[in-house]
């Protein structure tokens, strides 16, 4: 499977990738910008996003937005509240979103499974 990582963070990307490393088989790039994950997505065809919601050339509300816009999976990585606006914008595609709030390596590869299980069977409880 491919993991695309979008962080500007760059110890951030690091632990990212690292746990990825540590726990999983999963193929992985990281890019720090969103106009990067485009191309990215086009290119590389991965199977899922990990995704900071504030990136150097996009804002929280622009990357929601792009995010809804997308067909995979997404985990967004955030230490923030998502705010009630956000969760209105992301209420109708919850099917194929997961929210780590960066509290832990094991949360991160837990909700990455789930997330490619979800994809890989379509099952209709994701």
């Amino acid at each position: 499977m491919r993991i695309l990582i979008l962080e500007d963070d760059r110890t951030l990307a690091l632990l990212i990738e690292r746990v990825l490393d540590q726990f999983t088989t999963h193929h992985h790039q990281t890019t720090t910008t969103r106009a990067g994950a485009a191309e990215l997505l086009a290119s590389w065809s991965p199977d899922l996003l990990i995704s900071d919601l504030n990136v150097t050339d996009s804002n929280r509300a622009e990357t929601i937005e792009w995010i809804t816009e997308l067909t995979l999976p997404v985990v967004i990585s955030t230490s923030a509240e998502l705010g009630e606006v956000a969760r209105d914008i992301l209420e109708p595609h919850k099917a194929r979103l997961w929210i780590w709030k960066k509290l832990g390596n094991r949360e991160l590869i837990r909700l990455v499974e789930e997330a490619l299980q979800c994809q890989t069977t379509l099952s209709p409880a994701c």
